[in-house]
């Protein structure tokens, strides 16, 4: 092996050896979905605020502790249910450094399936004091309506889902794609 070969060759033996020790492990994880109500639905927002103050008097605490202990609290003021609260997922939270503001968002689940479309965002000074409140959860979702929606459904088959394609085109049944294919 000539002397450039062989500095070419250790080079990319070291090349391969650091990408092995530096490569990130991948591992399969479970196929995830959303709970969808509809793909052109998007639940009512709300918003509560104090032009004048705060929404609560100072708190101590981690500031999520003191956000679910706020929202629990005056879960029916904002339409929330325990159960809603109980079961959201933190999606984000971060704390602004320029004005101190924490700044927690959480998505309402159903089964352990995100619900499509909604979210909570609740708002804290450093001192814990809520600044405001915004949501779009589905106050009607709860187990109960999810159990009950789960039993009207049935599963669908290939077929059931070719027809009701089908019927969702304004396909008359007989005329689908083996017709539409000449034979010869």
């Amino acid at each position: 092996m000539s002397r450039s070969a062989n500095r070419e060759f250790r080079k990319h033996k070291v090349a391969r050896r650091f990408l092995s020790q530096s490569m990130l492990a991948f591992e399969r994880l479970e196929e995830r979905r959303l709970l969808t109500v509809s793909p052109y639905y998007s639940p009512p927002s709300s918003m509560w605020t104090n032009e004048q103050s705060f929404l609560t008097s100072e708190n101590v605490g981690i500031p999520l502790d003191v956000a679910m202990q706020h929202l629990e609290s005056n879960a029916a003021i904002y339409q929330l249910s325990l159960e809603s609260l109980r079961n959201a997922r933190v999606t984000d939270q971060y704390t602004d450094i320029d004005t101190g503001i924490t700044h927690i968002y959480l998505r309402q689940q159903m089964a352990g399936l995100d619900v499509e479309n909604t979210s909570l965002g609740i708002h804290l000074t450093e001192l814990g004091q809520v600044v405001t409140v915004s949501s779009n959860f589905l106050p009607e979702l709860d187990s109960d309506s999810y159990e009950a929606m789960l039993a009207m459904e049935s599963p669908i088959d290939a077929m059931g889902a070719a027809l009701a394609a089908m019927d969702q085109l304004g396909m008359p049944l007989g005329v689908g794609p083996s017709n539409a294919i000449e034979h010869k």
